[in-house]
């Protein structure tokens, strides 16, 4: 006999709460990342970056986040991408792999916001497919197969995107106008970041504190 799968409204409601949590907890697990942000982070940040056409936009506190997680789990982060990415690029992630979790940009009424939280894998945690389980996987998941360009290629187009990524961070959330290497303009998108962070949390210990100390952005 033929099973409803169509979830109930209870069921729908206690999946949204699950979700809001986790996204609770992956926020106040960010701020934590990048207060504990130093030198070597940020040089091996700029290094998954500069192999990862997927995660170029993200903000320096999203980066820190990820980078914190993998970690934590003793896995040194080289290349990241989603599941289907890693699919697309002909490996599939080994069972058993535990993702980071990752706010995923989304533009909504005009306006940016990472509100979803998603899940990346290192390349650490994936496997070769051979071309006719690639053939088939693409041919399974309805994706289209990617192929990267040349390294050297690849990580000047991610760190040029990064860069400018991070230069609107600055301009947009911080009224900052900077220049520089990538690895300047991580270094101080990170400590913008790390001191709205900072008044953020003392301005909500503090109930007089003032309109723009409230203000400020969690990325």
């Amino acid at each position: 006999m033929y099973r409803s799968t169509t979830r109930t409204a209870a069921e729908r409601g206690a999946t949204a709460l699950l979700k809001a949590a986790e996204a609770h907890e992956a926020e106040q697990d960010a701020s934590v990342a990048l207060a504990d942000s130093n030198r070597a982070a940020q040089q091996a940040i700029l290094g998954f970056v500069a192999a990862s056409p997927a995660v170029t936009g993200y903000s320096a506190r999203n980066l820190h986040f990820v980078y914190r997680q993998f970690t934590r789990r003793a896995i040194a982060p080289t290349a990241l991408d989603t599941w289907a990415g890693w699919v697309q690029r002909g490996r599939v992630v080994i069972h058993g792999e535990k993702a980071a979790k990752v706010f995923v940009p989304k533009t909504v009424q005009g306006q940016r916001c990472f509100r979803p939280v998603g899940s990346v894998f290192d390349i650490s945690q994936t496997r070769a497919m051979g071309p006719a389980e690639w053939a088939d996987m693409l041919a399974a998941k309805r994706l289209e197969r990617v192929e990267l360009p040349d390294a050297r290629t690849l990580g000047a187009a991610c760190l040029e995107a990064f860069a400018d990524a991070m230069r609107t961070q600055a301009r947009e959330r911080f009224g900052v106008e900077i220049t520089g290497c990538p690895a300047e303009l991580l270094a101080v998108v990170t400590a913008l970041a790390d001191a709205a962070a900072s008044a953020k949390a003392a301005a909500a210990a503090a109930p007089l504190a003032t309109d723009a100390e409230a203000a400020l952005d969690r990325f």
